[in-house]
């Protein structure tokens, strides 16, 4: 009966073992993977995409009345799938997004989501790297303007 009980104390700890190991491996591997993601996801794009949006004049000072409406549509509209810091959800983290993007392309994929991952190049490779489309939420180009604003106010 020892005997038996030793066997599978052994038996247990080289299972927690192989499971610890196993484990491991798949934590780098997935690591590997999300630095791939964020590599691609960072990436400079002077694209203006594919919508209504093709020439934009922003102000060099933020309007902090329109980044406070930009904040509260982004936290009723947006935040089911992104996060205000570079914290991958279903879709990209949008912390720095106005270093890697033109304003009229955010603007863009706000207002036209569809026809952009459609014709824009960035826009399918994000599609294929996040397996989902973003959907459209009805703003207009003023209340995606006040996102974007929001969007400067947070880098």
């Amino acid at each position: 009966m020892y005997k038996n009980r030793l066997f599978i104390i052994k038996l247990q700890i080289m299972c927690c073992s192989a499971c610890i190991i196993i484990g491991g491996c798949r934590f780098g591997t997935e690591k590997t993977e999300l630095n791939e993601l964020n590599k691609n996801e960072a990436k400079y794009y002077t694209g203006k995409g594919a919508g209504p949006v093709m020439n934009l004049s922003i102000e060099e000072d933020i309007d902090e009345n329109m980044a406070t409406e930009g904040m509260l549509l982004f936290n009723s509209k947006c935040t089911s799938c992104h996060s205000i810091s570079f914290e991958k959800r279903i879709g990209p983290g949008m912390k720095g997004v106005i270093s890697r993007r033109t304003p009229e392309w955010i603007m863009n994929m706000i207002l036209n989501p569809l026809e952009m991952t459609k014709k824009d190049s960035l826009s399918k490779e994000l599609l294929l790297m996040y397996q989902v489309q973003m959907i459209p939420m009805g703003l207009n180009e003023n209340e995606a303007r006040k996102i974007l604003e929001y969007f400067r106010h947070i880098q």
